[in-house]
């Protein structure tokens, strides 16, 4: 799909679930391999053979941010995002135990959706009034009438994304 300009995020993020959708981690970790040689051996063979005692030129600068890109399109193709909030501040029990279930897209039910929908009915009902509690209801209420009530309450991603 080639790109008219101007380029639009949308047009980048059309292309993005397209392209990357067809790649494999392995076949981007490859390239990014093969990337950063291509960045860093001449200006190394340059240097110890005495040929050249500048500094890197634009080509290897941008031989190597071409590597880091593909070792982050990589990182987003073995979706290891979810691993980097694990191990980070953000990470907690619950993220740890539903990594799996999100990572496969199968929810089984822990604490079903169904039972969530109808706590935040009851709290709606009993005067909670937040300015979250409405879409946050909505969703999990659409998300309900979908069919994922007897799912885990992360089924709400199946959900989400279908939207």
């Amino acid at each position: 799909m080639p790109f008219k300009f101007p380029v639009t995020i949308v047009a980048i993020r059309e292309f993005l679930n397209n392209s990357l959708a067809t790649l494999s981690a392995d076949t981007l970790g490859w390239l990014a391999a093969i990337t950063l040689h291509c960045a860093t051996l001449p200006t190394f063979l340059a240097l110890m053979t005495g040929l050249s005692d500048r500094t890197p030129g634009l080509d290897m600068i941008l031989f190597l941010w071409g590597g880091l890109v593909l070792l982050f399109l990589r990182a987003v193709v073995l979706k290891d995002m979810l691993n980097i909030i694990n191990q980070g501040a953000c990470g907690n029990g619950i993220t740890n135990i539903k990594t799996p279930s999100i990572l496969n897209d199968s929810y089984p039910a822990a604490f079903a959706l169904k039972h969530l929908v109808k706590d935040l009915r009851l709290a709606k009902e009993a005067g909670l009034n937040s300015p979250l509690i409405h879409p946050l209801y909505d969703s999990y209420a659409a998300a309900e009438q979908e069919g994922l009530g007897n799912q885990d309450v992360m089924a709400i991603i199946s959900s989400l994304k279908n939207k």
